[in-house]
């Protein structure tokens, strides 16, 4: 963390990889399977002694404070922890609780003190009653009930000596008093009842855990103390910042210094107090520990050797539990195979009907996945390279060690194996030995399956040639209609696709049409816009008639001028020196030789025939040289 002048911090996050390092060079120094193996071994070890020790200590606490329980109950009773103890499990057989017994207890020995003439119905003396304990008088008087004919006499006297509490006694006062004490009897034999040392060390266990909790809270009220001054000033500091006080930050200031230096005095007293505790607990573990892992030993060995004399019993148990059960699964096996095969056509199904929902969802996930790491890939990338160098620091720094301890697990391992070869030179005997002896039997069991084997074969692939034959039959079928319905398919969908075509192209020519003839017509319109413009006219009639006149006049003139004699030689000689010019042209190339053209031709305007005369001349020339 890094502090900023402006007040705000900075918190440094880069990777560190010390921690790394420091693991990887003690994983190193337990380098090899054998160490691997036994460090796993004192790890289970370790949880099981722990989880052990837990369930020592929650069976010690529920077994003490049940018998706090006895004890406390028994003395608001008047009674032994014992007897108690008899009376809950009698009370309990026949539908009562002891807990009811308080008022009876109450009543009975209220009357007694009060010498009752009803406790001489039941043979109980004067003198008896003052001498009897709360706990003897109590047994004679359901005894003496009990032995009285059930009626409203024996009603009456049970309430005005028990109290309320009678009439829950009911079906306890219909029994014997020999059955009552057989229910006792049977309380003891089965161990439900603790003795009275007991009863009486469980109630000094729950004191001296009630002791020890008190304790530890009036350690911590004593430390809270210190500091509730201080915590004083801090609340009432931030009391003064709700109301717009500032001077409040001073009072929580001086708090906190308050707080840090209590802390700093209470500290050492503390670690001084926790490190005492722990160092003379480390001791107390460590000289009992050769006698914790005696016991535990012994325990295991003798679960181990209980296991082992049973395990003849378990053996067979375990076979007659498997055949039963495999004859049982022989027996519905058609039955499970049906469900099993509906379970899987109904999940068939499911998984088709919701396939177009999921691919959807599954492909969005996906693709969030893929942006999510795409994002975040350079720092993943930096982290990636962080570790791996974490990894070959460690290893290189724990190489020594890796190194140092290869020898003695190469001495180990061959060690073992010298060890270990006459027992797998016995175990090598005993199995040949046994297989030789049991070879001839093997044999014939061999011989006598192959019938069997071969025939299960034969009839397996004839089964399964029938059903190859059948399912091919069906499949050529399903080809054959499916190439059929996509032929047809296919003709009605090129169908569609040329009326398509041809519709198109109609739709189109018909818009076409109407666009060319709106064209045609807005040019027509903008032509004679123009000429109207051009000519500078509203209406160009005037000045079309004008045109003509002029057209006429020129057609005229022209005519004038083709029947005038000079113009024409004039024309004629003017193509003829054309001419000379190109034959000269073509004897000065070296030709040296002549040319005759013959032209026929019936044209009446001068200026044809010397066009006419010019251009065969020409071509003439051209092709002859």
């Amino acid at each position: 963390m890094n502090d900023v002048s402006d007040g705000s911090l900075l918190f440094d996050t880069k990777l560190d990889t010390s921690g790394i390092s420091s693991g990887l060079g003690k994983i190193g120094s337990l380098a090899g399977t054998g160490l691997k193996a036994a460090a796993a071994g004192v790890a289970a070890v370790t949880a099981a002694g722990v989880a052990a020790g837990t369930a020592f200590v929650n069976a010690a606490s529920a077994t003490a404070s049940y018998g706090d329980n006895v004890d406390k109950m028994s003395q608001k009773l008047g009674i032994s922890a014992e007897a108690y103890q008899k009376w809950d499990f009698v009370l309990q057989q026949n539908g009562a609780s002891i807990e009811g017994l308080q008022t009876s207890m109450k009543t009975l020995a209220t009357q007694a003190q009060n010498n009752a003439e009803e406790f001489k119905a039941l043979g109980i003396t004067e003198e008896e009653l003052a001498n009897l304990s709360q706990e003897e008088l109590f047994e004679r008087t359901i005894a003496g009930l009990q032995g009285m004919e059930e009626g409203t006499e024996r009603t009456a006297l049970a309430s005005k000596l028990l109290g309320k509490s009678a009439t829950e006694l009911g079906p306890l006062l219909n029994q014997t008093a020999e059955d009552t004490e057989a229910l006792k009897k049977q309380a003891e034999d089965y161990g439900l009842v603790m003795s009275d040392e007991a009863v009486a060390a469980s109630a000094a266990f729950c004191d001296s855990m009630n002791l020890m909790q008190q304790t530890m809270k009036g350690m911590k009220n004593r430390m809270m103390a210190e500091f509730l001054p201080s915590l004083t000033k801090v609340t009432d500091g931030l009391a003064l910042l709700f109301t717009g006080d500032t001077s409040g930050v001073d009072a929580i200031n001086e708090g906190i210094n308050e707080i840090l230096e209590k802390v700093d005095e209470i500290m050492p007293k503390v670690l001084e107090v926790g490190g005492s505790i722990i160092e003379n607990l480390a001791g107390v573990l460590l000289e009992n520990l050769p006698k914790i892992i005696d016991t535990g030993m012994d325990i295991l060995f003798k679960l181990v050797d209980g296991i082992i004399q049973a395990l003849p019993q378990l053996l067979e148990a375990a076979m007659q539990i498997c055949e039963r059960l495999a004859s049982g699964i022989l027996e519905y096996l058609p039955q499970l195979i049906e469900v099993a095969l509906q379970m899987i056509l109904t999940l068939a199904q499911g998984i088709a009907q919701s396939i177009p929902q999921l691919i959807p969802q599954i492909i969005e996930i996906v693709l969030q996945i893929c942006t999510t790491l795409i994002d975040n890939l350079p720092m993943l990338i930096e982290a990636a390279i962080q570790i791996f160098l974490g990894i070959i620091t460690g290893l290189l720094q724990a190489l020594p060690q890796i190194i140092a301890a290869i020898p003695t697990l190469i001495d180990s391992i061959i060690n073992a194996l010298i060890n270990s070869i006459p027992l797998l030179v016995d175990c090598g005997v005993q199995l040949f030995v046994a297989l030789i002896q049991n070879l001839p039997a093997i044999i014939v069991a061999i011989v006598k399956a192959v019938p069997q084997i071969v025939n299960s074969i034969i009839k397996g692939f004839t089964a399964l040639f029938g059903q190859m034959k059948t399912v091919g039959a069906d499949l050529l079928t399903k080809v054959k209609e499916g190439l059929q319905s996509m032929a047809s398919n296919l003709v009605a969908e090129a169908k569609s696709i040329g009326g398509n075509i041809v519709d198109g192209i109609k739709n189109g020519i018909s818009a076409g049409w109407e666009k060319l003839k709106s064209w045609v017509g807005d040019l027509a319109s903008s032509l004679f816009d123009s000429a109207k413009s051009a000519l500078g006219i509203a209406s160009p009639s005037k000045k079309f008639r004008y045109l003509g006149e002029m057209c006429v006049a020129g057609f005229d003139d022209g005519i004038e001028g083709l029947m005038d004699g000079d113009a024409i030689g004039a024309s004629i000689n003017a193509s003829l020196g054309t001419i000379s010019a190109n034959v000269g042209a073509g004897l000065a190339g070296g030709a040296g030789s002549s040319q005759t053209f013959n032209f026929y031709d019936t044209q009446t305007s001068p200026d044809a025939i010397r066009r006419k005369v010019q251009n065969t001349m020409t071509f003439g020339l051209a092709g002859g040289i």
